[in-house]
């Protein structure tokens, strides 16, 4: 099975039968953060709207297609966790033609893997990281672009939980930047 993104052609391996809908799954969901983050007003947040942010870090959102979609930027010098909740998704990393690395996932369903009796399965619509050499010092330091959508799922309204997602991924971020601080100085 042959998929092509981004001009070029992603093989899913002889004897891998069994994970082509996990496979089809990660193509798409590289696609799709593709489409997305060369979409215009992507790179300025111009056509998003602020959610919420903190002395580093601002967060903003878009609605496409039925879903909230959480965007968040960050410098960096060289988890998205959720109690009760178990994710299976498929991923893909690609390096793009400007530079760029970009890691997508999107949940999909694998036989072998079955659902956590003691948490909810949520869905995630999509999730990407996307890290860019800092033009001002490529060497040392990268800029990261955080795009998650995602269905907690289980007994949550959907407008509470648009309204905890935001503070949920600026929390995952600032965690993020006091791990990579504590190892690097």
């Amino acid at each position: 099975m042959q998929i092509t993104v981004d001009g070029v052609v992603e093989t899913l391996p002889n004897g891998r039968e069994e994970y082509k809908d996990a496979f089809t799954t990660a193509c798409e969901s590289m696609k799709e953060s593709l489409d997305i983050v060369r979409s215009p007003g992507f790179d300025d947040h111009s056509t998003w709207k602020f959610d919420c942010e903190n002395e580093f870090i601002k967060v903003y959102y878009k609605d496409m297609n039925g879903l909230r979609y959480f965007s968040a930027r960050y410098a960096s010098n060289k988890k998205f966790t959720v109690d009760s909740r178990d994710f299976v998704a498929a991923r893909m990393m690609k390096r793009t033609d400007d530079g760029r690395y970009i890691i997508s996932a999107k949940s999909c369903q694998i036989s072998t893997v079955p659902e956590d009796k003691d948490a909810v399965r949520g869905v995630l619509h999509l999730g990407m990281g996307m890290f860019t050499p800092d033009p001002e010092d490529p060497k040392n330091r990268s800029i990261y672009d955080y795009l998650i959508c995602m269905d907690l799922c289980g007994f949550m309204p959907k407008f509470l939980m648009n309204q905890v997602m935001g503070k949920l991924v600026l929390s995952d971020i600032e965690n993020y930047r006091q791990n990579v601080f504590s190892k690097n100085g």
